[in-house]
């Protein structure tokens, strides 16, 4: 039993947006379980911090993706791997959780391993051992107490290295499962069942937006001189917003752009199709049968870096699953306008690519749940029992 002298102190640690979603979920099962007799600390974004979490710092700050990338924000990083360290220090807590961005939080589960073990390190998310750098999985052995993963396949990959590991589920699956709410977005905004709705996901950093936005951009002109019934939805972080509206605000076409959560999932659900920036929004797009295509670009040398430390020849983890491109990947020279289009024009006009996308999707949805369990309840569990270990 849980009360005033038996509460808790958790530090969760998530600096991406698809972690601050699952931190959120995490956050209210934790509080659930414990009915409210818990302390919450730690980094996490909007999502976090509606449900309860005081910040330390503003994740957008370390919101970065590559390894070239990584040099122009480095200062930022030691100020805030400090920073955390003490607040880590200051809080005392009884269980750390990490949920993304392991090159960050790797580097906090190292010191603390080495400078406070009675603190319990829990990791919420493997990092993609299975897609690069495979000796990862056996420096998390070492570094973490106990691994959550989102799919079952990575369980064998961890605990043949001794680490306790649990699969619980997705988070944001688990919830797009759950939606009984999903509202006509069509409807609501007056867009016919006949118009062409297209969702474009250029991703969740200033840095991916700069990139591929001005590509996806004349990606769309392209595709309206095709199609002059055209509606485009972008859902997007609120931080990014004027700069997608700044980048779309001479094209004539209707827009909307979303940083709303709810409305976002009801507007992707009203897509005809997407194109995404490669990332967990295209698990998101897939349970919503949203056929879609995925593009991304890098920097030159991480690119080259990424294909050498690569271990499959697929990044999106559908395509790594089914072992097939199911999802097509337009990677670094092929993100441009003009392969883009030609691969949206096809995937709008074949019926059969479409349903081909939609069949595979609805057989691994399966596979993404365990046992229909709240994958947040799963993890909290898991998360408490460290807890009471520590206690013992």
């Amino acid at each position: 039993m849980f009360n005033d002298t038996n509460k808790p102190v958790v530090y969760i640690l998530a600096l991406e947006p698809s972690g601050d979603i699952i931190g959120s979920s995490l956050i209210h099962s934790l509080r659930s379980k414990t009915n409210g007799m818990i302390q919450i600390a730690g980094v996490g974004g909007d999502q976090m911090q509606n449900s309860g979490l005081n910040s330390l710092f503003d994740p957008k700050e370390l919101s970065i993706l590559g390894i070239i990338e990584v040099f122009p924000k480095i200062l930022t990083i030691v100020r805030r791997f400090f920073d955390t360290i003490n607040d880590i220090n200051n809080t005392s807590p009884d269980i750390f959780v990490s949920i993304d961005s392991w090159g960050f939080t790797g580097l906090i589960h190292k010191y603390l391993r080495k400078k406070n073990k009675s603190i319990k390190r829990v990791r919420y998310v493997a990092p993609q051992v299975w897609a690069w750098r495979p000796g990862r999985a056996k420096e998390l052995s070492n570094l973490v107490d106990h691994l959550l993963t989102l799919f079952s396949f990575e369980v064998n990959i961890f605990e043949q290295y001794g680490l306790k590991t649990t699969f619980v589920g997705h988070p944001t699956i688990y919830s797009l499962n759950n939606k009984n709410n999903v509202s006509d977005f069509r409807k609501v905004n007056s867009i016919s069942k006949n118009d062409l709705v297209i969702s474009l996901l250029p991703g969740s950093r200033i840095s991916e937006v700069k990139s591929l936005g001005p590509i996806l951009l004349q990606t769309i002109i392209n595709i309206s001189k095709t199609y002059d019934n055209l509606n485009i939805i972008i859902p997007t972080v609120t931080n990014l917003r004027e700069e997608i509206y700044t980048l779309f605000k001479d094209i004539k076409l209707p827009l909307f752009v979303i940083t709303d959560y709810e409305e976002k999932i009801n507007a992707m659900k009203s897509s005809n199709i997407a194109i995404a920036a490669s990332g967990s929004v295209s698990l998101e797009l897939a349970m919503l049968n949203i056929p879609h295509i995925i593009t991304y670009k890098v920097n030159p040398i991480s690119a080259i870096l990424f294909k050498y430390l690569s271990l499959t020849k697929y990044v999106n983890i559908i395509n790594y699953l089914s072992n097939d491109e199911i999802i097509p990947e337009f990677l670094q020279d092929k993100c441009n306008c003009k392969d883009l289009y030609e691969a949206s024009i096809k995937l709008i006009q074949d019926k059969a690519i479409q349903d081909n996308q939609i069949k595979k999707f609805i057989e691994l949805n399966e596979r993404f749940l365990n046992d229909d369990t709240n994958p947040s309840d799963i993890a909290a569990n898991a998360i408490l029992s460290e807890y009471r270990l520590r206690k013992n």
